[in-house]
């Protein structure tokens, strides 16, 4: 996933383990939809927590992240959900790197676009077919078409020659 928007604050990197480290930073996203902005906060992880060095508060970049949700449940019982924007490229924002990566799937940009209504039209099935009665009752009066002859059964193969009774009385013949 990707977001473009102006670099609002960048903190301190925190060292939660001996092999774990996070590092956050806010960004400051305008919303298509509405006139108020954004203010999402990302999270660089572990050797990525120096790539937000580089940039300035203020500066307008473009974050590629993955978006990850954990369920846990409290010494309470209590079900508690986490979402984490998990950053893994920043790069500063121009019009060729957000047209390169910010390209919304179909279904986005059809939602993106002005609703214009459109006239109804119809569309064309043909008759459902009515299964044609043979032989028999008919309710509607039509003519019925007599029932087709059975399918002669195929011609059975001729039977093998009955084979000689083995010496020892048995007249299996294997």
């Amino acid at each position: 996933m990707q977001a473009i928007g102006k670099l609002e604050e960048v903190h301190e990197t925190v060292k939660r383990t001996e092999t774990f480290q996070v590092r956050e930073f806010v960004l400051e996203i305008q919303s298509q939809n509405s006139q108020y902005s954004e203010h999402v906060l990302f999270q660089l992880t572990n050797n990525r927590t120096t790539l937000i060095d580089q940039f300035q508060v203020g500066q307008e970049i473009v974050v590629d992240f993955d978006l990850s949700g954990r369920k846990w449940t409290n010494p309470e019982g209590k079900v508690v959900f986490f979402n984490r924007l998990n950053v893994w490229r920043i790069s500063p924002y121009t019009p060729q790197a957000a047209m390169g990566y910010q390209q919304p799937p179909a279904y986005q940009q059809q939602f993106q676009q002005p609703y214009q209504p459109q006239a109804y039209q119809p569309q064309q099935q043909s008759a459902p077919q009515q299964p044609q009665p043979v032989g028999g009752y008919n309710p509607q009066g039509f003519a019925t078409q007599p029932a087709a002859a059975p399918a002669p059964a195929p011609a059975a193969a001729p039977a093998a020659p009955p084979s000689e009774p083995a010496a020892n009385g048995d007249d299996l013949p294997f």
